[in-house]
């Protein structure tokens, strides 16, 4: 389809424009500029993800559940005994506590159903534990030489005997390295080790600090390690580590992988510290008084962190469907809250468009929204949008002069989703070529600036994918 209009004839230049519509779409870009922090209902001890759900262990030691990100969570075991680690690899979910006690769920059969597998194999009580993906599962405790392993998914468990003589905190496995890695330590040193069976282990070198608390491993293998004053990273499957310059001098309890080569860490009085590559940043500082911060686990490229203030999400509106023209879009802002959106179907984050007001999709589109409270992020919400058909009308076309060599062209409005170009051409209007590089539509005035060079003729912008 293609709509013209003639313009007044300016500098001795017949202007007329053409404005040619394409029918598909092309989403906005955006990155993922550092992770977004999302507030958790509850306080707790430790977390995972289980096939989508968030399952933690609460402060009052319960097993509980979230199913919508996060926003509220269902108990799916009342508090019993002292419980201090939980871990899942889809389907199977295994919380530690106290004596070595561990407790069995098959998620796929009934969430509410926890079965004693392991207790009083040992003095210690179950502070890290982690599975290979597969049949395997390791269970580390804060006793010196005492690891508990699971050949057969979680049923059964014994300790090995030749453990790592340390007090562990946490372990982990690398399906880069095909290591299985422990973290631990007393008051005055680090330690951690690195396995290739979970049975026989290695010391690490180039450690530093006190005892380390958390551990966790990206998809590339980075292994982060984190404890009191102290930030250790590792790209050999633990093998050896290297500080990470800007570490806080608190302690850090727990951390998560975001995203590839990024990670969260919590700590003491609400601290919260972001690891990218090699250097941390503090992205909220403890306060005298806050709660400490006992657990963060990541989702769908946020960093949910136990304790901190849900925000209320955004919603959209229309909430998707189908079109047969151009749809107007909505967005809510809750109170106190920034909200940024994507049309693309990537995820937002502070670096995506901050939303000021209603917009137009001209093409089918995916729309996700989040609400930003200060640092803290709400869920992200979605709505699949399909527009069959362009825009009915044509955005009018301003024309003036900035200065003796230079006028503007000028959109007073564009769709969302759409490219908008810049053409010239001489006197065939056959020939038509880019003036300047394209520009993305997002609902507001386009302008270009044109020489005034005697050589060119006529003008259009191409509306396309």
């Amino acid at each position: 389809m293609k709509h013209s209009n003639i313009q007044p004839s300016f500098f001795g230049f017949d202007l007329r424009p053409a404005l040619v519509l394409a029918l598909s779409f092309l989403g906005l870009c955006t990155s993922l500029l550092g992770a977004n922090l999302q507030g958790l209902d509850g306080s707790f001890k430790a977390l995972t993800i289980a096939n989508g759900d968030i399952l933690g262990v609460t402060t009052a030691d319960a097993i509980a559940r979230s199913t919508d990100g996060g926003v509220s969570f269902s108990e799916l075991r009342a508090a019993d005994e002292a419980l201090q680690a939980i871990a899942s690899d889809g389907d199977i979910a295994i919380v530690g506590g106290d004596l070595g006690w561990l407790l069995r769920a098959d998620l796929s059969v009934d969430a509410t159903s926890w079965t004693e597998v392991a207790s009083a194999e040992t003095f210690g009580a179950v502070q890290g534990i982690a599975s290979d993906g597969s049949n395997t599962w390791l269970a580390v405790t804060d006793s010196a030489g005492d690891l508990l392993r699971s050949t057969d998914d979680g049923l059964t468990w014994a300790l090995i005997g030749n453990a790592p003589d340390s007090e562990l905190n946490a372990v982990g496995y690398d399906l880069v390295s095909g290591n299985w890695i422990a973290v631990g330590g007393d008051f005055f040193d680090s330690t951690a080790y690195y396995s290739t069976d979970g049975i026989s282990w290695q010391s690490a070198s180039g450690l530093s600090g006190g005892a380390l608390s958390s551990l966790a491993i990206d998809s590339a293998g980075t292994v982060v390690a984190v404890g009191e004053g102290v930030i250790l990273s590792s790209v050999n499957g633990g093998v050896s580590y290297s500080a990470v310059s800007n570490a806080p001098t608190e302690e850090l309890h727990s951390i998560t992988a975001v995203a590839g080569g990024l990670f969260i860490a919590v700590g003491v009085e609400g601290l919260i510290v972001e690891i990218n590559g090699s250097v941390a940043t503090i992205l909220q500082n403890s306060a005298a008084g806050a709660p400490t911060i006992e657990a963060v686990v990541a989702a769908d490229g946020a960093a949910l962190v136990s304790g901190e203030t849900v925000v209320a999400p955004s919603s959209i509106d229309p909430n998707g469907g189908n079109f047969a023209a151009p749809v107007t879009v909505t967005l809510s802002v809750p109170s106190g809250t920034q909200v940024y959106y994507t049309v693309d179907g990537s995820l937002p984050s502070a670096g995506s468009s901050l939303y000021a007001g209603p917009f137009v999709l001209g093409a089918s589109a995916t729309v996700r929204a989040v609400a930003v409270d200060g640092v803290i992020f709400s869920a992200v919400v979605s709505a699949e949008f399909v527009v069959a058909a362009g825009p009915t009308s044509l955005p009018a076309l301003t024309i003036s002069v900035l200065n003796s060599t230079q006028f503007l062209i000028g959109l007073t409005d564009s769709l969302v989703g759409l490219n908008y170009q810049l053409q010239t051409s001489s006197l065939s209007l056959t020939d038509w070529g880019p003036l300047q590089s394209e520009q993305v539509g997002s609902g507001a005035a386009l302008t270009w600036t044109a020489p005034i060079d005697g050589t060119r003729r006529f003008y259009r912008v191409l509306i396309s994918d």
